[in-house]
């Protein structure tokens, strides 16, 4: 293809070879589609002026770029010749000063990373080459965070943003470019606060102890978008409630603070808290029976309205009377919600009616009203299946449902019976955040009655993906979403036979005698009671001995058996990295053919066998534990490995996936720390202990070997468990100086073994002495 009259001056022998079919089929579709020619000539005009731009002699590849990102998606930019004109104008310059800077800068308008409105492109043009003028990577990466920066703020806050920016990188110019892009929390702490937006994500563990202080169990909380979000937005609907789960939206930015908007978070989760409390339909929404509140009353519309009417009345009521300090709260919700939504029939007005009502006593002073019947009506229930009772029988006839109120839980959320448990599914996060396309899966250990014999089969090998912070101890802030996690149950078919020798056998013995001496510890007898389940023969006969003599003797003959409960919840953590293929120093210094079994393990099989023998002997305990493995090739590649869960009983099929345990690559800790916390986080046991076993320091492909920036985040892993009250314990051998121990586990909990071959000596006495 030479010069023709719509691509004047250009001539495709210009460019590279390789690249001269691929870019005659872009003109060719460009023109075919009418997004250049004739008609066109200013769009034209640049377009080409572009493709004739020599910048050193690898240019070609910024215009395979180019052309790449003028996709289905960003096509509309040709439709605008001025805004067209900018943005190649600053490609050409990006270009001249570094060519991956023309690279990047193309990559990312071909995912549609400027925004989708010719105000936005501008913006991002113009806070480009103002940043471009300080630093050129300072730009680079503003632009890889402008997507998301535009979701949370408009143009007058970027700009303050930018300011902002500005201000820092004179200070700290490897910190401004973090924060540019928004890998920083830091980062993400400024928008929020300039945009005065509320995030779940941000406020989940306090609302999470919240609703559980209430309820008295754990509640989960999600993300409202993982539901069906057109049923949700037909509905007007702002929070659904399930018995173990509780969606919110994911953000909230509807008022000029955010401590307003955070009271819409505290307000939902108060009413559907109290909504559990009191038995209301939430402890049965979802079921195969009922899966709204209209279904399970046999589509009897009219009582349904009357069932949740009272059920708001009842649940306000109780908020009201049993939390007077959250009554400003309440308050503020239903003036909003009338604010919002002004009654449009009888059924909102009277509903209306009853929640301005201030308070019972005022109730009886107007007994004569409807309003005055439904709060004695309420005051005297106890459960849904009373309201129900008590609907049926109230003279009351409403003219329209019961609208969605934006601080309560939906009744009328339809869940399709069969579906698998609200929350159950987890979404792909970190492959979403790569790019990649989404699964949902449901994860392991709750396999459905259904499937019979499956829970002894293989599970699926990928689960599900996580993206997790990294905390860089120099910036003093965490990387957000920064290591990408995928879980994994190992594969059985290939598993080694875990058929212990005559010393394993042993050792096993040995360690379950251990535990078992333990169990009558558990145990302790209660003496000289006045009542109790058993008689002490003598302490009777000496009771009525004395009755003899004295008219009112003391009662102490019954005695009473205690069972002290171990409310304990442990992972073991094994480090399965490349390292573990190789033999204990000792080991290698011995011949292979030594009575000693122990000889000619490689640390993988010494790892693999403490785990047996911590299994055999917790068993006898009951406690409830769990066993993973952890790897991985970079921040995008950790891999977390299930051989036993924690709600898991530990059988063939577990015992299997621990046999299947290899060496894989390599070692990086704190995100392995921070999913076995996720793991553990809703158990419901009141002590939690994670114990990682690892044979080597914390390495991987994007560390720098030069700092500690490793063990200062496995350290703040560690402090984070504990604020989730968890413990984390480490087991070590001498790899790991104790100098960088003691930063990556505070309070010296860590264990430090001359070699491999003394951890199956060390980890069952560990274990019973940390729980004990």
């Amino acid at each position: 293809m030479n010069q023709s009259d719509n691509k004047p001056d250009f001539d495709l022998s210009r460019i590279t070879w390789g690249y001269r079919e691929m870019f005659a089929r872009a003109i060719e579709g460009l023109e075919r589609d009418g997004q250049i020619g004739p008609e066109r000539r200013e769009v034209t005009d640049t377009f080409f002026r572009l493709l004739r731009h020599k910048s050193g002699p690898h240019f070609d590849h910024v215009l395979k770029e180019f052309l790449g990102s003028l996709n289905q998606r960003t096509r509309w930019l040709l439709d605008l010749p001025g805004v067209f004109e900018d943005f190649c104008e600053l490609g050409r310059e990006l270009a001249d000063d570094r060519l991956s800077y023309a690279l990047q800068y193309f990559r990312l308008w071909g995912r549609g990373g400027f925004g989708n409105t010719p105000e936005r492109v501008r913006d991002l043009i113009s806070h480009a080459r103002t940043l471009r003028e300080t630093d050129g990577d300072l730009a680079q990466a503003f632009m890889h965070g402008y997507a998301e920066l535009i979701t949370h703020l408009d143009s007058h806050e970027v700009q303050i943003f930018i300011n902002e920016l500005r201000k820092l990188h004179h200070d700290r110019p490897k910190t401004a470019q973090d924060f540019a892009a928004l890998r920083l929390d830091s980062a993400h702490t400024f928008v929020r606060h300039l945009s005065c937006e509320a995030r779940l994500d941000d406020l989940s563990d306090r609302l999470g102890r919240f609703i559980r202080a209430i309820v008295g169990r754990p509640v989960r909380l999600g993300d409202l978008s993982q539901l069906d979000v057109d049923y949700l937005v037909e509905r007007n609907c702002r929070m659904v409630c399930f018995l173990d789960h509780l969606f919110l939206p994911g953000r909230v930015r509807e008022y000029e603070t955010r401590a307003r908007n955070e009271s819409v978070y505290w307000f939902g989760v108060l009413t559907c808290a109290a909504s559990l409390k009191l038995n209301s339909f939430t402890t049965i929404q979802g079921k195969p029976d009922a899966p709204t509140i209209t279904q399970w009353l046999q589509h009897d519309g009219e009582l349904a309205a009357r069932v949740t009417l009272i059920e708001i009345v009842r649940i306000m009521d109780y908020l009201r009377s049993h939390l007077p300090g959250a009554r400003r709260l309440i308050d503020f919700g239903v003036d909003e919600w009338t604010r919002a939504c002004p009654p449009r029939n009888q059924t909102e007005q009277l509903l209306l009616d009853c929640l301005l009502l201030p308070s019972r006593a005022e109730a009886q002073r107007r007994s004569g009203s409807i309003t005055a019947r439904i709060h004695q009506a309420a005051a005297q229930l106890q459960s849904i299946a009373d309201t129900v009772t008590i609907a049926r029988a109230l003279e009351l006839t409403l003219d329209a449902p019961v609208p969605a109120l934006p601080f309560f839980p939906d009744f009328e959320y339809f869940s399709e019976p069969g579906d698998a448990a609200p929350g159950k599914k987890i979404r792909q996060k970190g492959k979403d955040a790569k790019g990649d396309k989404a699964k949902e899966t449901t994860p392991s250990g709750t396999p459905s009655p259904a499937e019979g014999e499956a829970q002894e089969q293989d599970q699926p090998d990928d689960v599900a993906d996580y993206a997790y912070p990294e905390w860089n101890q120099a910036l003093n802030d965490y990387y957000r979403n920064w290591c990408f996690l995928r879980e994994h149950y190992p594969s059985s078919k290939h598993a080694m036979q875990l058929s212990p020798d005559e010393d394993e056998q042993q050792q096993i013995q040995n360690v379950r005698r251990m535990f078992e001496r333990l169990q009558p510890e558990l145990a302790r007898k209660e003496k000289y009671l006045e009542y109790g389940d058993e008689i002490n023969i003598d302490r009777l006969v000496e009771y009525l001995a004395l009755k003899q003599e004295y008219p009112n003797p003391r009662i102490d003959f019954y005695e009473k058996t205690f069972i002290r409960q171990r409310d304990l919840a442990v992972a073991l953590l094994i480090d399965v990295s490349g390292s573990t293929a190789a033999y204990p120093e000792r080991a290698q210094a011995t011949t292979r053919t030594s009575t000693n079994f122990r000889s000619d393990k490689r640390i993988i099989d010494l790892q693999r066998h403490a785990a047996v023998l911590l299994a055999e002997g917790v068993g006898t305990l009951g406690d409830d534990f769990a066993i993973y493995g952890f790897s991985g090739n970079g921040r995008e590649n950790c891999d977390f490995f299930i051989y036993k869960d924690i709600d898991e009983s530990y059988k063939e099929a577990a015992q299997k996936r621990l046999a299947a345990a290899y060496p894989m690559a390599n070692t990086r800790i704190g995100v392995a720390l921070r999913h076995a916390q996720t793991k553990l986080r809703d158990h419901p046991a009141r002590r939690k202990i994670i114990i990682t076993i690892t044979d080597g320091k914390p390495q991987d492909s994007d560390y720098d070997p030069v700092t500690r920036y490793a063990q200062h985040d496995v350290r703040m892993a560690c402090q984070e468990a504990e604020r989730g009250g968890m413990h984390i314990v480490c087991v070590s051998t001498q790899e790991n100086s104790r100098a960088d121990l003691e930063i990556m586990f505070p309070h010296h909990r860590f264990v430090i073994l001359e070699d491999m071959t003394q951890l199956t000596d060390v980890l069952p006495r560990l274990y019973l002495k940390m729980t004990t």
